[in-house]
């Protein structure tokens, strides 16, 4: 079928005298000869019809196009450059990039977000990092035509792929944990969603404190927040700085939440926990150390710190300070007390650390359900933003940890000695639960770990093997534990009667057959060497070979020889030892210096068969 639109070209030349031209007669913005937009389309399309009949366009054709348009051949080149330029555009466009077009690429993808050049999509960067080595991987998607990168060349390809972030890379290469392992690999956002995003920071209260010891402290309070609702899902309040395993501590409490009264059904609850995609902080050791990067790759949360001397990059964390120095502005424990008529401040004095943990807890309560007072959320409470993306599905699906995961980041609290009657002794009571009971053995050390939650330890055995969550024996039900005890000693017992014991006595019976069969050889070359004696050595060469030894076969023990009662054992052929036969075996002063057989027969008193002929002696 023709694709083209114009055929007559002395059509297409009389659209010359059509164009706009000034009072002296030339042609408005001529700067040398000029044809119609209907003379390069004619010229155009009768290429085209050229391409598809032949497959490609030569010189010739060019020049024919050129003749019949009364142009150069130059122009003609021009002309078609341009239009093969933009049909590759256009098929790139619609074609070659079904559902792509439209989509818009990630900026935290490359290094330079730059759309006019080549850039890969996650699935092609997945594909080029699955390959080892990437050659293999730009051969693959060059001899594909109907790849929309078959067309590019190598240099191309390989800049594109080193436009990749290096983090991206890394997890193409390795997985999420590989490039969660490198620090600020995404963007900052997400607060348009539940647990895309939280912040961390440390506080310090600004007040004065004494320990249960009396000695002074200054506690501080390490807060993790939800940067969608602006809700605070974890804390906890320390005697000293922050440390690595404070972190992970509170990555873990927050993934596991709480459950309160839901904002607006004083029946119903709402579930505050998940895993965050992102972890916003700043650069201090005890945010952006070994340790706590560590527990935030085992708990699949990456992190995204800020720049260097810049708080106000998390200024939204910061605000929530606010409530807590207005909480202890001028009170009892306080240091910036206001000063009085005289300029003096207050001695407020000092408070149980008790005492504070306590208000912390008070102005936690306080703070989830006071409401916005400005911005897109004023009159709405924390707790009450939250309950709304939740209900909208506004939420990141994080992964799903395990008891595994949440107690290879909590504290160690202690080794105890399993009892199988009691339990394990921790804090002045018995801790119990069926998997300890499965697992551990009586008299076994086991390791304990704890979280922020006083009332759930988990186990370790003594190799540091999970072995699962524990609870106070007046939680736990003994009654499930005694089952548990009663179904690994039946457990024990069949392994014991059913699997252990039948492959020992097959152990056992493989061994028998070893020893016959080394005795079976060890009478063969006896038998050998008391028949013919040592073999002389004819070559002449430094190699010799060693005569045989006199061999004596050494009986099996009778504890070795004795099977076992439930062993089966095939029966095999007894041999005679070459000490209990009646003809002694003769010595080498006995043996004939002929190579006759009767001679031998005689000597053993037996006389040889008759077929067996005796071979001829040959000199030399």
């Amino acid at each position: 079928m023709s694709t083209a639109q114009v055929h007559n070209l002395d059509l297409a030349r009389q659209g010359r005298d059509s164009v706009a031209r000034r009072s002296n007669g030339y042609r408005l913005g001529d700067h040398g000869k000029r044809t119609s937009a209907l003379t390069r389309e004619a010229a155009i399309n009768q290429l085209r019809e050229v391409a598809k009949l032949h497959g490609n366009v030569t010189r010739a054709d060019k020049e024919r196009a050129a003749e019949r348009a009364d142009v150069t051949v130059r122009t003609i080149n021009n002309w078609w450059s341009k239009a093969c330029l933009e049909e590759v555009a256009h098929l790139r466009d619609d074609n070659e990039m079904p559902g792509m077009s439209h989509l818009v690429m990630p900026a935290y993808l490359y290094r330079f977000a730059e759309p006019d050049k080549l850039q890969l999509t996650q699935d092609e960067i997945a594909f080029f990092g699955q390959a080892k080595p990437l050659r293999n991987a730009i051969a693959a998607v060059r001899a594909d035509p109907t790849n929309r990168l078959s067309h590019y060349s190598e240099s191309t390809l390989y800049a594109a792929w080193g436009n990749v972030t290096a983090s991206v890379r890394a997890g193409a290469r390795d997985g999420a944990a590989a490039q969660r392992a490198l620090e600020a690999t995404w963007p900052l956002t997400g607060r348009d969603r539940i647990n895309e995003t939280w912040s961390i920071d440390e506080y310090d209260l600004k007040v004065r404190s004494r320990d249960e010891r009396g000695a002074p402290i200054e506690p501080k309070l390490l807060c993790i927040r939800d940067r969608a609702s602006g809700l605070p899902l974890a804390y906890t309040v320390l005697k000293h700085g922050a440390r690595g395993a404070d972190t992970g501590v509170l990555l873990a409490a927050a993934a596991l939440g709480f459950t309160t009264t839901h904002p607006d059904d004083p029946n119903g609850a709402l579930e505050v926990s998940g895993v965050a995609r992102l972890l916003v902080s700043d650069q201090g050791g005890a945010l952006l150390g070994d340790e706590a990067r560590a527990a935030a790759r085992r708990l699949g949360i990456g992190n995204s710190p800020i720049a260097s001397h810049t708080p106000q990059s998390n200024g939204d964390h910061e605000q929530m300070h606010q409530s807590l120095l207005a909480h202890f502005a001028n009170g009892p424990g306080s240091r910036r007390g206001w000063p009085d008529i005289a300029g003096q401040r207050a001695d407020h004095g000092d408070l149980p650390f008790d005492t504070v943990v306590e208000e912390i807890g008070n102005w936690f309560a306080t703070y989830i359900t006071r409401p916005f007072q400005g911005g897109p959320h004023k009159g709405r409470s924390r707790l009450g933003v939250y309950a709304d993306l939740t209900a909208a599905g506004d939420v990141y699906d994080g992964p799903t940890l395990t008891e595994e995961d949440e107690g290879s980041v909590g504290y160690w609290v202690g080794e105890r000695t399993y009892d199988a009657t009691r339990g394990l002794h921790y804090d002045n009571q018995y801790w119990l639960s069926s998997a300890l009971a499965d697992a551990a053995n009586p008299g076994e050390r086991i390791t304990l770990r704890q979280l922020l939650d006083p009332g759930t330890l988990y186990a370790y055995d003594s190799k540091g093997r999970f072995i699962g969550t524990v609870a106070p024996r007046a939680e736990a039900i003994p009654a499930e534990v005694e089952t548990t005890h009663a179904h690994r000693a039946r457990r024990h017992t069949f392994v014991q009667n059913h699997i252990a014991k039948p492959k020992a006595a097959s152990a056992r019976a493989d061994a028998q057959d070893a020893w016959d069969a080394v005795a079976d050889g060890l009478v063969d070359a006896a038998d050998h060497a008391s028949l013919y004696g040592p073999p002389h050595d004819t070559s002449e060469d430094e190699h010799s070979v060693a005569p045989i030894p006199d061999l004596h076969f050494v009986a099996p023990s009778a504890a070795a020889q004795a099977p076992d009662q439930q062993a089966s054992h095939r029966p095999r052929p007894q041999r005679t030892s070459l000490r209990s036969r009646k003809v002694p075996p003769p010595t080498e002063d006995q043996l004939p210096d002929t190579d006759s057989l009767d001679a031998i027969a005689n000597l053993y008193g037996t006389t040889r068969s008759d077929d067996v002929e005796e071979p001829e002696r040959t000199d030399g």
